[in-house]
């Protein structure tokens, strides 16, 4: 419940968004999906997987804000916010 009511006081590290700033200036925030020697591969919020080559990146930062939206207990009812947290209770 925390996690949807709170969803950036506690982040899981293989949820956590980093944002990358590249040579040129873009600024990119996904998170890690693959890494290599050559390359980061990020996934957006969009759902799109963004590859940067290593040698554009001019910096990385792990993402103070969590990827979960802000507010989903507000725009859910009682019945979809209660559906959910059992969904994600029986996923342990």
């Amino acid at each position: 419940m925390e996690s949807v009511v709170f969803p950036s006081s506690s982040i899981v590290p293989e949820y956590r968004a980093y944002v990358v700033t590249t040579r040129d200036g873009r600024v990119n925030t996904g998170t890690i999906i693959r890494e290599t020697a050559d390359a980061i591969s990020l996934r957006t919020a969009q759902l799109a997987e963004l590859r940067i080559a290593r040698r554009d990146v001019e910096g990385m930062t792990p993402s103070p804000t969590s990827i979960m939206p802000e507010g989903l207990e507000k725009v859910l009812t009682r019945q979809e916010l209660s559906d959910l947290l059992e969904f994600l209770a029986k996923q342990k």
